[in-house]
């Protein structure tokens, strides 16, 4: 009687099949995997957002610098000389890196080769349409006046068109070479030797790597900096004596490298009446070279209430562009945000843009710049 009991209560026992682990193993699989989709997605929502956000942020200085002095973009060459009706680019930060030949963050008298402190048509002597020696490029993709608003030295331009936040450290330590550390007061050159911790082997200054020194008093809450001018071994020199008081005590010395992460430039149509409509063009890292202002050429052209534009990528060339990136309208000074790009031949593409075409083309070639590295382009009205 007993066993018959056993044996009907083990009949009757349920238990979970193969079949059934393994269904749920697959739905279980398929809410991680939706779930994990959401990560990347959520990583570049907040990356845009961080660039935004900067962007923004350079979008407010340069708005209040212009408010602040309208010829910023009323009279970008500072000669008074400019009429009504033209439409320019002023880009004071990429006269100086096209212009500056010898590469000491200023635009010389020598590279200005007529010497009137403008840069002119004409100053490409060989018609290459290539920066070389002894030339300056004062043109915007070789179609656009390109203006410097009077900012015609590195650290002006970048003061101007530049977050100013944009450091990295390269080497931070105590200072060990200067047991009385009241020695730097007032000096412009320091050698790091015995600062183990700081090391400077190799390190190469130049006008496109700037440097700088920091030196940080924590007892009396102040740090005092300056832009490097040169590196040998170990040895740097700064432009400037620092000013730190006579009871300062340094605790850290900082070297750090600017890296451009965000600058700008402005697009500017001026019109009959003397105002002047401007867009800020914002970039992520601009690599400042010329073929990143590469025209090309448009058969169509912008035509008015269009919504796509065909142009002709020559082969073999460096031109990029993509989907949410920017095109430049070079006759109108425009900047339409780019939806999607078709490959219809080896080398002509049919770009289709996010908005309507506002402004038709005069008469006269059609070409448009496929400008990389643009976050954003900020209209900012009359001016």
């Amino acid at each position: 009687m007993i066993s018959h009991l056993l044996n009907a209560t083990a009949n009757k026992r349920s238990g979970t099949t193969l079949t059934e682990v393994l269904m749920s193993m697959m739905i279980l699989s398929i809410g991680v995997l939706s779930l994990a989709s959401l990560f990347p997605i959520g990583i570049l929502s907040s990356a845009r957002a961080t660039q935004l956000t900067h962007a923004v942020t350079l979008k407010h200085n340069v708005a209040n610098r212009i408010d602040l002095d309208p010829g910023l973009i009323l009279d970008p060459d500072r000669t008074y000389s400019l009429p009504n009706n033209l439409r320019y680019i002023v880009d004071p930060l990429g006269s100086v890196r096209l212009a500056d030949l010898n590469g000491n963050g200023v635009i010389d008298c020598g590279e200005d080769l007529n010497g009137n402190g403008v840069l002119d048509p004409g100053e490409d002597t060989n018609n290459d349409n290539q920066l070389a020696t002894g030339e300056v490029v004062p043109y915007f993709g070789n179609i656009v006046r390109r203006c410097h608003a009077g900012y015609r030295s590195l650290s002006r331009a970048e003061n101007l068109v530049a977050l100013p936040d944009s450091w990295t450290e390269l080497a931070t330590g105590a200072p060990e070479a200067f047991p009385n550390t009241k020695k730097v007061r007032g000096v412009q050159s320091m050698d790091l030797t015995a600062a183990k911790s700081i090391a400077m082997t190799n390190l190469q200054q130049g006008p496109q790597v700037p440097l700088r020194i920091m030196l940080v008093d924590q007892r009396n809450g102040q740090s005092h900096s300056s832009r490097i001018n040169s590196v040998v071994g170990q040895v740097i020199e700064w432009n400037r004596a620092l000013p730190m008081a006579a009871t300062a005590n340094i605790d850290e010395i900082r070297v750090q490298q600017q890296e451009l992460k965000y600058t700008c430039l402005f697009t500017v149509r001026r019109e009959g009446n003397g105002l002047a409509s401007v867009d800020v063009v914002v970039f992520l890292r601009r690599s400042f070279i010329l073929d990143d202002e590469t025209p090309v050429f448009s058969a169509t052209g912008f035509q008015l209430g269009k919504q796509t534009v065909t142009v002709t990528i020559p082969p073999n060339s460096n031109i990029t562009y993509r989907s949410g990136g920017y095109v430049l309208d070079t006759r109108n000074l425009r900047w339409y945000r780019i939806a999607s790009v078709t490959e219809t031949t080896a080398t002509e593409r049919v770009i289709e843009l996010q908005q309507t075409i506002v402004e038709k083309a005069d008469p006269g070639p059609n070409a448009a710049i496929l400008m990389p590295n643009v976050v954003q382009v900020f209209q900012l009205g009359d001016r």
